[in-house]
């Protein structure tokens, strides 16, 4: 006869055997990919949603994937409690290269501004604490079409859509990575990061926790992008803390013809609190022939906003669109930083009375004793084209408040050509209030 005393250990052996199980059953460590564990990335990326973590995870990557369609999904309630400041996730591409599978939905309106359906590679779910770094992200050529094309390569997303649960993505680093899209997905960017879910629901935020923040974008190369970057919050509930650093993005937008009607953009903040765009190289691509910009913000870019050491080519296939470099309109709260950047004219074929702005910044209020500086800038010795209107710097402080000031100096404008007609601005500003400094401007 089995003794009591013996049942009661066999069930307390079992049940530290299940919380073993359970404990290991967490993913921790390096995970190499391929390997009999995790064959493929598909294999890992469930077991992370499965399971959670119970320490830092590295995911390998030894050679490349082929993303399954409607692409990967990182992201569960599971997984989510578990990730921390010490469990974290990384997604090590080494040079590897993740390729995409054929999308299934066309959208011709940008995501910049509205949630709408598109096709993406590569999803993360309101999980924190996630680097993806030297990964590249590769569109096959026959992705042809709107409806074939990614309109996302990275797409950064709300776990719910329920406000007070709706689970945004933290701590978000992507470095050193590759993005080659055939430019057909004109509504979306090669990352996002949008106030909706990965099933394309919009979701409602109302609480820090709801919110996208603390992303960094840095050293990556967009390759081949009809647009490079869009972060978007909510009016109110704003994003926090971006950073957009030393990336290059090269001959964006632009497929020629008719086939490009959507607006490109490098970077687009819309609802954002606090951004730094710095050393950065960007140029614009002339085969596009619609509206472009280098840098535009939404509505609602506040807090400390520094634009540094940016290098800019502006250049179109457009006749009569415009073409801009950096242009943040209406900021508001906190002081402003435009210094260091360096514009730059390339081929413009086609150009007739398209308007060109280089850097253009102008002040909405909500804020006093508010300083924009922009300062150290320079357009030197370049072949300007065109008919129409050339702001090179375009500066505005929208209110008189009491402290307000704009510095504008130490710029340089000098020894440029000037192809075509049409006025001509070195630097214009608006709004001269008794607190502006003006000095030592070369134009």
């Amino acid at each position: 006869m089995i003794q009591l005393s013996t049942l009661k250990k066999s069930g307390l052996t079992l049940a530290l055997l299940l919380i073993t199980l359970i404990s290991r059953a967490q993913l921790s460590g390096t995970i190499t990919v391929p390997s009999v564990s995790y064959p493929d990335l598909a294999t890992v990326i469930s077991a992370l949603n499965t399971t959670g973590v119970s320490g830092a995870v590295t995911i390998n990557l030894v050679n490349g994937q082929t993303a399954p369609t409607g692409g990967y999904l990182l992201g569960s309630a599971i997984l989510n409690a578990s990730v921390s400041a010490t469990n974290t996730i990384t997604f090590n591409g080494n040079g590897n290269v993740i390729t995409a599978a054929a999308g299934t939905i066309a959208n011709g309106t940008t995501l910049a501004t509205t949630n709408g359906l598109h096709d993406f590679m590569f999803a993360v779910s309101g999980t924190d604490y996630v680097t993806f770094n030297g990964v590249v992200f590769t569109e096959p050529s026959t992705n042809n079409t709107p409806t074939l094309a990614m309109e996302v390569a990275l797409g950064f997303y709300n776990l719910a859509t329920t406000s007070g649960s709706a689970d945004g993505c933290q701590n978000i680093t992507v470095n050193n990575c590759t993005f080659n899209m055939t430019k057909y997905g004109q509504a979306g960017a090669a990352i996002t990061a949008l106030p909706m879910t990965a099933a394309l629901t919009s979701a409602t935020w109302s609480v820090m926790a709801d919110r996208h923040r603390d992303f960094n974008i840095t050293n990556n190369n967009f390759a081949s992008v009809y647009s490079a970057f869009f972060i978007r919050g909510i009016a109110g509930n704003t994003v926090r803390n971006v950073n957009f650093l030393t990336n290059t993005v090269t001959n964006m937008g632009g497929l020629g013809t008719t086939a490009n009607t959507v607006t490109s953009y490098g970077l687009y903040p819309n609802q954002v609190d606090s951004l730094k765009m710095n050393g950065n190289t960007i140029s614009l691509a002339n085969t596009h022939v619609t509206t472009a910009y280098a840098a535009y913000n939404g509505s609602s870019l506040g807090g400390y906003v520094e634009t540094k050491n940016n290098t800019i080519t502006l250049q179109t296939g457009t006749t009569v669109s415009q073409t801009s470099g950096i242009y943040w309109s209406s900021m508001i709260g906190g002081n402003f930083e435009m210094t260091g950047n360096t514009l730059q004219f390339g081929s413009c074929p086609n150009i007739t009375t398209g308007i060109f702005y280089g850097l253009y910044a102008t002040y909405g209020g909500g804020g006093t004793n508010v300083r924009m500086n922009l300062s150290n800038n320079s357009c030197v010795n370049q072949t300007i084209p065109g008919n129409g209107t050339k702001y090179i710097i375009f500066s505005s402080h929208g209110y008189n408040l009491n402290g307000a000031s704009v510095v504008l100096a130490n710029n340089s404008f000098s020894g440029n050509t000037l192809t075509g007609s049409g006025i001509v601005y070195g630097i214009r500003g608006g709004y001269a209030l008794a607190y502006d400094s003006i000095y030592n401007n070369n134009i």
